[in-house]
């Protein structure tokens, strides 16, 4: 990853087998993040936890075992970094003297765009309202055009 990912949720899962089950094992899943890969949070209990900002995690498994014959197997650790989806959202007004569209600009930060719906507030008659949007990483605006 080359830059901070904002909000993005961590999920930690394995598969284990104990080689008797009469001696289980306990596992505990702890993670603590960075933005620099120098300072990181404190570490947290938890496989599925949420960071506000991200660019390195540390990831530890802790073993505890239930006597001196407890002895565990883990295999399939998958570690999954999803971003949490984000709603922008405003009212403009389109205006005619808007050679190529009346530019709208994100209010929040993004580095993808999934979608952009228009609606139109016309009570007299209808308007088709389209949006011109170049998808490029990190975008910042878009323009608006609508028709009679």
């Amino acid at each position: 990853m080359e830059a901070v990912i904002n909000n993005i949720i961590a999920n930690v899962t394995y598969n284990f087998a104990y080689n008797d089950s009469n001696h289980p094992v306990t596992i505990v899943i702890k993670m603590s993040g960075s933005t620099d890969g120098t300072t990181y949070s404190t570490p947290v209990a938890g496989a599925v936890q949420f960071f506000g900002s991200l660019k390195f995690l540390k990831l530890r498994l802790e073993f505890t075992g239930s006597d001196d014959k407890a002895f565990v197997s883990i295999y399939n650790l998958t570690v999954k970094l999803d971003v949490k989806r984000d709603l922008d959202s405003g009212t403009i007004n389109a205006l005619a003297s808007d050679v190529g569209g009346t530019l709208v600009t994100f209010n929040k930060v993004f580095k993808d765009i999934d979608s952009i719906t228009l609606s139109t507030k016309s009570v007299t008659q209808p308007i088709t309202a389209i949006y011109d949007f170049v998808d490029a990483p990190n975008p910042t605006s878009f323009r608006v055009l609508c028709f009679r």
